[in-house]
């Protein structure tokens, strides 16, 4: 796996330093605000589920595999970084 093309940076994300510091403060947004806590549940259902189901390859249904539930799990997280990556970019440019 390429690791630099998954690494979360704000900065390859974003167009603008505008938009980094959107990102960056998106909890105190009230629509990113319920997104970002509705990934945070969504987060939480995962986890159990995959704490109280065995690691079985589900046949037909996808979406109730093992591997399916780790990617979205991976994909909220990357998700809920975000905006502390944002902050991150900022504290760089702010040290420069």
């Amino acid at each position: 796996m390429n690791t630099k093309a998954a690494e979360l940076s704000a900065k390859g994300y974003v167009k603008n330093g505008y938009d980094i510091d959107v990102v960056a403060n998106a909890r105190d947004v009230g629509a990113s605000r319920i997104l970002l806590e509705a990934c945070e549940k969504r987060l939480e259902i995962l986890r159990d589920i995959l704490e109280n189901r065995s690691r079985i390859i589900v046949e037909g249904d996808y979406k109730k595999d093992f591997r399916y539930l780790a990617g979205e799990i991976a994909g909220i997280k990357w998700v809920l970084e975000f905006p502390n990556e944002a902050k991150k970019a900022i504290e760089q440019i702010k040290n420069k």
